[in-house]
């Protein structure tokens, strides 16, 4: 297994775990702050290790659906639908993909959410 920091801003860590040719992330939110507003060429799949995220997820028909995840709560996020996460308390979540690497693209509105927070 190999560990590497991805990133530290003031939203939080995140990191990159590699093991038997799979890569999972996991990163803390500082409470208010937002991580995501991204989408996948395959399914995504995040476990919150501990706190509490508000979970949103633009469906294809444009419809968003916004979820409150807690400690030890468990969800998909369905190929090319665009999510992101919102902390509500200090948070830890982990994620992985069906196909145990990620390849992710921006979905601009849920990007600007993240922006104007770290801004804060």
């Amino acid at each position: 297994m190999k560990i590497k920091k991805l990133n530290e801003d003031v939203r939080g860590e995140m990191y990159q775990i590699l093991n038997n040719g799979k890569e999972f992330i996991l990163f803390d939110i500082k409470a208010g702050m937002a991580r995501g507003g991204d989408y996948h060429t395959t399914n995504q799949y995040d476990l919150v290790m501990d706190g509490e995220v508000e979970y949103r997820r633009t469906l294809p028909n444009g419809e968003e659906i916004i979820n409150i995840l807690r400690k030890t709560d468990y969800i998909m996020s369905p190929k090319n639908e665009p999510h992101i996460f919102i902390a509500l308390e200090d948070s830890l979540v982990l994620e992985w993909t069906e196909l145990g690497k990620f390849q992710k693209e921006l979905y601009a509105p849920y990007r600007k959410i993240i922006d104007e927070r770290m801004k804060k």
